[in-house]
């Protein structure tokens, strides 16, 4: 899908992953984000260079107590556009 991250709230960056927050108008409604998990710490985002293509497998559907639904994806492959 094509997303862009939703900062403030991202991205994460840890010592061998990158965490970011999304939205992604190709992915229903159903879903407010897609929060994506990416084994490249050094992927060079920025607010200016937010909008990316995802290519990966959703690993969990997670609810929070508001009744939000977010998919969460493992990506294998990030394209910044």
């Amino acid at each position: 899908a094509r997303c862009t991250i939703a900062w403030p709230t991202a991205p994460a960056v840890g010592t061998d992953s990158i965490e970011m927050r999304t939205s992604c108008p190709s992915v229903s409604n159903e879903y407010l984000f897609v929060d994506v998990i990416y084994g490249d710490p050094n992927l060079r985002v920025t607010p200016s260079r937010s909008t990316m293509q995802i290519h990966g497998k959703v690993i969990d559907i997670v609810r929070n107590g508001l009744g939000f639904t977010t998919l969460a994806v493992e990506a294998n492959r990030i394209t910044l556009l």
